[in-house]
């Protein structure tokens, strides 16, 4: 069954790609003071009360990176110098922040792990060069694992280097070869490794741990079949890599936070469509049900569309990019 993600636009895909554009200038300084109390939003007038989403959420916005309880007030948990929204991201536990830095020379960036909860933090990997910009953000362990994932180069003859690094001792705990600088996203495979998911040539490919690749042909085929528009660029997985949120025709942000379609990877199946003129952010959660974040609210729904429970975004929110959520 196929159910429909709304949008209200807010501008927020060109904040998006002038934010992955930029390139962070230095290490972040500390910001752990509570940002000011602001009620949540109320319901229009008229409108049944809906159940709270559960759980935080996890945001960026520029340099700031925030959390948000639904009926209680945000928090800003840690501002950098620079702008990481291009590739920042919050484990699922909520514990650690991954983001890069500018290494010792242009184009080459530094990947920095920071413990949200002590306030530490380590650079784990220098000189990552992905070309004149950076082309891939980066990525925790589908497992809940504190596992960070990036592509740190190309190798000749072998294509980018995606590796997985040990948030906690800064070590290389696996690496695979992928033939292109779009972003990967991870799924968990049966035997606990770990696939990546991306887009090549307008079809969604998978490469395992080995480095063999399956064309997943059927996502474009499905999507020109039911939409009559082509694939063009992945958002998420979920982590099982039975799904994934992806955009059609042609999209004009750098780092795919949003997307437009919800999409079955193995028989192309269009599971969920937006609507409305701009794509929201979607998550995957485990159990099948997805949050959609349209810019002003929060939606909880079911696999078939059924809203769970929903919340009104405060406004410091408003321009910020959903990176995860802990339930």
């Amino acid at each position: 069954m196929r159910s429909t993600i709304t949008r209200k636009s807010l501008g927020r895909i060109a904040a998006t790609a002038l934010a992955a554009a930029a390139l962070v200038t230095a290490t972040a300084g500390i910001a752990q003071a509570a940002a000011p109390a602001e009620a949540p939003a109320a319901p229009a007038s008229g409108t049944a009360a809906v159940q709270e989403v559960g759980g935080t959420l996890y945001y960026v916005a520029g340099s700031s990176v925030r959390a948000w309880t639904p009926g209680q007030a945000p928090t800003v948990l840690f501002t950098a110098t620079g702008n990481i929204a291009g590739s920042a991201s919050v484990s699922p536990d909520g514990r650690y922040l991954s983001y890069f830095v500018r290494g010792d020379a242009y184009p080459k960036q530094n990947l920095v792990v920071r413990d949200l909860t002590t306030g530490t933090e380590k650079v784990v990997y220098k000189g990552i060069v992905q070309g004149g910009e950076i082309c891939a953000d980066t990525q925790w362990a589908p497992d809940g694992s504190a596992r960070v994932m990036t592509l740190t180069g190309y190798v000749e003859g072998k294509g980018y280097a995606a590796r997985w690094f040990d948030a906690k001792t800064g070590k290389v705990t696996s690496t695979v070869h992928v033939r292109n600088c779009n972003e990967p996203r991870a799924a968990l495979r049966a035997d606990g490794g770990f696939d990546i998911y991306q887009i090549e040539e307008g079809e969604l490919v998978r490469t395992a741990p080995n480095g063999s690749r399956t064309i997943l042909s059927a996502v474009n085929a499905g999507l020109q079949a039911t939409l009559g528009e082509a694939l063009d660029n992945l958002s998420s997985v979920s982590r099982d890599g039975t799904r994934a949120c992806v955009t059609v025709g042609w999209s004009n942000f750098i780092r795919p936070l949003e997307c437009d379609v919800v999409v079955d990877t193995g028989t192309g199946e269009v599971l969920h469509q937006r609507t409305g003129d701009e794509p929201g952010t979607v998550k995957l959660l485990d159990d099948g049900t997805m949050l959609v974040d349209d810019g002003a609210t929060v939606t909880h729904l079911s696999a078939d569309g059924a809203v769970l429970a929903q919340s009104a975004e405060p406004a410091t929110l408003s321009s910020a990019n959903l990176l995860s959520h802990r339930g």
